[in-house]
């Protein structure tokens, strides 16, 4: 939300091109951009965890990850270094999220809670695979936002 609000906010007409509060709501946004960065799964060789933002493979923090990752690139300026590492994210994240989707069935296109089953056997376990295919409309709302911003992108 962050994200979301700084590029709104900077946008505005009246926003002042420079000074002390742009800076520091760029550097603030570096920072939140940074530790989402950090987050993400670098793993090609399982794609159902692939470029997602949750190491149990839920879908919508990456999704709203993505949200403010694509707001970013309207903060940072083009020549700006951050972006070289936002656009791979970005494309990683929404791949994804695409192999994430329900492939088939009256179903098709629905975003569930997760792409892959806990492993373990503990109560919490049992609990998150009671779920994994779940589908609510706030995962999928997530999932278009990002799918949306990113369709816009130029």
């Amino acid at each position: 939300w962050a994200l979301i609000a700084t590029a709104r906010l900077m946008a505005q007409s009246d926003f002042p091109a420079d000074g002390t509060l742009r800076d520091d709501l760029i550097r603030h946004s570096r920072q939140v951009c940074e530790s989402m960065l950090s987050e993400q799964v670098q793993s090609p060789e399982e794609p159902d965890r692939h470029g997602g933002f949750a190491s149990d493979t839920r879908v919508t923090p990456t999704a709203t990850r993505l949200e403010g990752l694509l707001a970013a690139l309207r903060i940072f300026s083009p020549q700006d270094a951050i972006r070289e590492y936002l656009l791979p994210s970005i494309v990683d994240g929404i791949g994804f999220l695409c192999r994430a989707q329900v492939p088939e069935g009256p179903n098709a296109g629905a975003v569930p809670r997760a792409t892959r089953y806990a492993k373990g056997r503990t109560k919490a376990d049992k609990a998150f695979n009671n779920r994994v295919k779940e589908v609510r409309i706030d995962y999928v709302q997530h999932a278009l936002s990002a799918f949306l911003e990113f369709a816009d992108l130029e």
